[in-house]
C-alpha cells in the first residue's frame, strides 16, 4: 500500500469514527460514498478500522481504570455515611460486592484462557495420544483448542506483518 493510500485510509477511518454517517465520513475523507463502502468491504481496511476502534476502547478503559479508585472511595463513603439513606447505602454496598465478584470472575476467565492457549500450543505440536494430560479431552474439544491457537497465531502474525 502506498503512503498516499495509507493517508486516505487513515482519513476515512477518522471520518468513520468521528462522523455520524458514512456519507459525512466520505465527505471528511474526500472520497465518494461508493469508494468508502468499497474500502469498508476490503479486509485490510477492516483490520485497520477494527484496530482503531480497539485503540479507542482501550483508551476509554484506561480512563475508567484511573477513575476506579475515586469511584470506590465514593461508594465506600456513601456506604459508611449514616446520613445517607438506607437505600443509597445498600445500593453502594451491593455495587461494591458485584464489582468484586466480577473482578474475580474475570481473573478466573483470564487464567482459563491462558491455560487453553497453552494447551493449544501443546496440542498443535504433539500427538494427543502421547500426552496423558490431554487424553480426557474429546476430539471436538481438542479441535476447538487448536482453532483458538490458530486464530491467536493468525492475529499475532497479522499484527506483526
Amino acid at each position: 500500500m502506498t503512503e498516499k493510500h495509507e493517508k486516505r485510509y487513515a482519513r476515512a477511518i477518522i471520518g468513520l469514527l468521528e462522523k455520524p454517517t458514512v456519507s459525512e465520513a466520505a465527505r471528511y475523507a474526500e472520497v465518494s460514498e461508493t469508494t468508502l463502502y468499497r474500502w469498508m468491504n476490503d479486509t485490510g481496511f477492516q483490520m485497520l478500522y477494527r484496530a482503531a476502534r480497539r485503540d479507542i476502547v482501550k483508551q476509554a478503559v484506561a480512563r475508567l481504570q484511573r477513575a476506579c479508585s475515586r469511584a470506590v472511595d465514593t461508594l465506600q463513603d456513601v456506604m459508611e455515611d449514616s446520613e445517607s439513606s438506607a437505600s443509597a447505602r445498600v445500593t453502594a454496598a451491593k455495587t461494591v460486592m458485584e464489582m468484586a465478584f466480577k473482578a474475580v470472575e474475570l481473573e478466573d476467565l483470564e487464567e482459563r484462557v491462558t491455560a487453553l492457549e497453552g494447551l493449544g500450543d501443546l496440542a498443535a505440536r504433539v500427538d494427543v495420544q502421547d500426552v496423558p494430560e490431554l487424553s480426557h479431552y474429546t476430539t471436538e474439544e481438542l479441535s476447538q483448542i487448536r482453532a483458538i491457537h490458530e486464530t491467536a497465531d493468525a492475529r499475532r502474525d497479522s499484527a506483526r506483518g
